[in-house]
């Protein structure tokens, strides 16, 4: 069963949802400050495996 996500993001949380008023309704999603703060932490995130884990090249010629 997958897990389900809230619709309304908590109050002061990472993430801001914005509802615009328009025929699709759209919804938005924004970084709030306190998810601007995360964004050292997830760039290590990304560069560990880069760092890491070494991309498969071209086989070697026999």
């Amino acid at each position: 069963m997958p897990a389900r996500r809230p619709r309304e993001p908590r109050r002061d949380g990472p993430v801001e949802r914005h509802v615009l008023p328009v025929t699709p309704v759209r919804v938005e999603h924004r970084l709030t400050p306190k998810g601007r703060d995360l964004e050292p932490v997830l760039d290590a995130i990304v560069a560990w495996p880069h760092a890491r884990i070494p991309l498969p090249g071209p086989d070697p010629a026999p």
